[in-house]
């Protein structure tokens, strides 16, 4: 008896031990059943679990005893006879007369013999699971057996509950990691006393480090680090081990693989002996794409706040200009005049006339830089059009070209001689022209002599634009990320990176190409082509005979606010043989338009009382009772462009432009 006891001491603790080390619940069940073998002396058994619907066992062991069994394995073992009162009463039963009890008639054909059998119910909770089943004892079995496989039942019952939990741990370590993957976080721990660290599978990921390599223990882990972040995260670790300070940084890391990262980590003290920190735990998390959006962001913020501020420029641009065109238009044709009048008194030769000259000549060098500044710094709309790339391309050097000169860079231009029309945007095809010539410019800013060379042709139906510099030449390494964003080769402060990036997508958005050539100390070469288009804007200026009067006595009437532009707009058109009246707002006109009627109206835009626009906007609603109607204007506006007039005269103008306007118009 004593040594029964002893062994059943002994098969406690062996269950006991296989609970705390054996994650396999069939290995565990297994090991006890063997044991309740042994103890009750049974030969043959199994262990088996509640199917989902709660009507059959599945089996999932069953020794025989070495005899022969030959009912099929796959044959399904409902809940009834014995097996039913021992779940539904949820106790230990047994049989010793059992192959002569009525619970025979259940048995399949080809079954094992029983001479006696018993069945123990695993429960959980109020819950009967699974059955222990044991039989072919050699003499009968016995409460005090009833007692035993009780007791070793429920061990298998805590096994089959650790294995739920595990189970279960397993799912959610599974959820974890996959939600890990998604958010690209992970877990690690750090032993303080073995100096060893623990990650979780996302760490490894991250790290793109082996599952089976060795982790970096709180030593090592700092090398991975850029050495610009090294000293803040020892501070942290110091501040979370001494301080109790919850760490919390943001570095760029580099990974096993070599891959630089961008990573947050946060932790915080697990465990205490004798009030010193031993274990620290936390997250770890790739935050590489957050970090680049919020570049990003940052970027797009600056390029608002910039499009703001040229928006701000431009609206300025469009006020001082008109201010400066009003005055430039009275000086012209003061000039103009006096240079008439001159040549009528024969006084030409004089050096009277080349002073005239030379002032006519700086007044239209003012209106050019003031066209361009207008024209560069108005909203387009993404409004493509036919554009001459000559022209724009000298229009954006009348802004900018002072600059280059200020800074000894020879600008070389080798044009087609023909007209080279191209489809875009006016206004960003200046973008592209400018930024390339800053990049050009940037690059010679070592040479002793700076040069840039700007030539336009035509080859097989493209318009092909090259910038050439003569610079130090840009290496290959270079030269395949160029147009990435954000790529820059140029000092912290001196250029995001966003220049070139934003040029290819005009030039793409175009229908254009871009591409970059360049060998190191050989200068560099930006070649942009577009689609050739074919029908240009057409222009008849030549057709016209220039500064012929044009010997009629049609009425005109003159309306603007600037007493001196009118006087000269009246002198000017009397030379032309018109017979002129003249306003001093759109209200005055208006009223002198109701009163008469005139073959030629010129309107100013910007008036008191009322606009020209608004008086232009009346007049194209009433029926008509009035000749054509031209709109002058200081402004480059595509809301000017749109009025219904016969024509703009865009300010400072000239005896010329203005007759030969009227001879158009009167052609037409």
């Amino acid at each position: 008896m004593n040594k029964l006891k002893d062994r059943m001491h002994e098969i406690s603790n062996g269950c006991i031990e296989l609970l705390l080390i054996e994650k396999d619940f069939q290995t565990t069940a297994k090991k006890i059943f063997t044991y309740c073998k042994e103890l009750t002396g049974a030969t043959a058994g199994y262990v088996a679990l509640l199917n989902t619907v709660g009507d059959e066992n599945q089996v999932l062991f069953l020794d025989a005893g070495g005899r022969e069994c030959f009912v099929d394995k796959d044959l399904p073992m409902p809940i009834r006879g014995l097996r039913e009162v021992a779940y539904r009463e949820k106790r230990v039963v047994y049989d010793n007369n059992f192959s002569q009890s009525v619970w025979m008639k259940f048995m399949p054909s080809g079954h094992v013999d029983l001479k006696n059998v018993l069945f123990a119910p695993l429960i959980i909770g109020e819950q009967a699971l699974g059955l222990l089943g044991l039989s072919n004892k050699e003499g009968n079995f016995t409460n005090d057996d009833v007692e035993m496989v009780e007791y070793l039942s429920k061990f298998i019952v805590s096994a089959l509950r650790n294995s739920y939990v595990y189970q279960n741990l397993l799912e959610k370590e599974d959820l974890l990691n996959q939600m890990g993957d998604i958010a690209k976080i992970g877990g690690w721990e750090m032993d303080l006393l073995t100096r060893k660290a623990k990650w979780t599978k996302g760490t490894y990921d991250i790290m793109e480090i082996g599952y089976t390599e060795q982790i970096p223990g709180p030593d090592e882990h700092i090398e991975y680090y850029l050495p610009q972040y090294r000293e803040m995260i020892i501070e942290a670790m110091d501040n979370l081990i001494n301080k109790d300070i919850a760490l919390d940084f943001i570095a760029e890391a580099t990974t096993a693989r070599g891959k630089r990262k961008w990573f947050r980590a946060l932790g915080k003290s697990m465990e205490y002996i004798d009030g010193k920190c031993v274990r620290i735990a936390g997250t770890f998390q790739d935050i590489t794409e957050s970090i680049i959006k919020e570049k990003e962001n940052e970027n797009l913020q600056k390029q608002l706040l910039q499009a703001s501020r040229l928006a701000s420029i431009g609206e300025l641009a469009a006020g001082v200009g008109h201010e400066i065109n009003n005055p430039l238009t009275i000086m012209s044709g003061h000039t103009e005049l006096l240079e008439k009048k001159l040549k009528k008194m024969n006084l030409s030769e004089l050096d009277l006339t080349k002073t005239i000259l030379s002032q006519k000549q700086s007044i239209e060098r003012i209106s050019k830089i003031v066209k361009a500044l207008m024209t560069y710094s108005k909203t387009d709309n993404n409004s493509d059009g036919v554009l001459n790339l000559n022209d724009t391309i000298e229009n954006t050097l009348s802004l900018i070209g002072i600059i280059y000169e200020q800074d000894n860079i020879i600008i070389e231009k080798q044009f087609y001689p023909g007209d080279l029309f191209i489809k875009g945007d006016h206004g960003k095809i200046k973008q592209v022209i400018t930024n390339l010539l800053s990049n050009a410019k940037d690059a010679t800013i070592n040479n002793q002599e700076r040069k840039i060379i700007l030539e336009t042709n035509v080859d097989a139906n493209r318009v092909v634009l090259k910038i050439t510099d003569n610079g130090p030449g840009i290496e290959s390494v270079v030269l395949d990320k160029i147009f990435d964003t954000f790529f820059t080769t140029k000092e912290v402060g001196k250029g995001a990176g966003l220049g070139l990036g934003i040029v290819k997508n005009i030039v793409e958005n175009s229908n254009g190409t871009i591409e970059v050539k360049s060998k190191p100390g050989e200068g560099a070469s930006v070649i942009v082509s577009w689609p050739q288009e074919l029908n240009g804007v057409l222009d008849f200026s030549n057709d016209v005979e220039k500064t012929e009067p044009l010997q009629k006595k049609d009425k005109a009437l003159v309306i603007d606010d600037e007493e001196e532009i009118r006087q000269l707009m009246v002198i000017q058109l009397c030379e032309c043989g018109l017979i002129v009246d003249e306003a001093c707002n759109g209200q005055d006109g208006l009223d002198k338009i109701n009163n008469n009627f005139y073959d030629y109206i010129f309107a100013d835009i910007k008036m008191p009382q009322m606009s020209g626009d608004k008086l232009i906007n009346i007049l194209s609603k009433r029926k008509k009772d009035f000749g054509k109607i031209f709109v002058m204007t200081g402004v480059v506006d595509e809301y000017v462009e749109k009025l219904p007039v016969d024509g703009i005269i865009h300010k400072p103008f000239d005896f010329d432009e203005l007759c030969d306007l009227i001879k158009e118009t009167d052609k037409e």
